[in-house]
């Protein structure tokens, strides 16, 4: 499946601050650079929102390799009415993600 939208690639992480209430999620860079991507307030869900948002390239990157290896290996599989499910909400996910759907 072809990327549509570029993002920044990860991984990224996250920083709470005290000073301004909120979490960033920010990308790291080798040379020291340090670029904000977005931020989420730290209140009750702040942090477990802050985990998935960090986590986000990697997870679009694991569920196309998983789709890729499915589609490779696993042929038979996919004809299964459970699996078949599975794999539309992964392809919809991916959508989503990269701006398609």
């Amino acid at each position: 499946m072809k990327t549509t939208n570029q993002h920044t690639p990860g991984p990224w992480q996250f920083d709470k601050s005290a000073l301004t209430g909120r979490i960033d999620i920010r990308k790291n860079h080798a040379n020291g650079d340090s670029r904000i991507l977005g931020y989420v307030w730290h209140d009750q869900n702040g942090e477990s929102n802050a985990h998935l948002i960090a986590a986000a390239p990697d997870l679009l990157s694991a569920l196309h390799l998983l789709l890729d290896k499915l589609h490779a290996h696993a042929p038979k599989l996919i004809t299964n009415v459970h699996m078949e499910n599975a794999i539309v909400k992964a392809e919809m996910a991916i959508s989503k993600a990269e701006g398609v759907a």
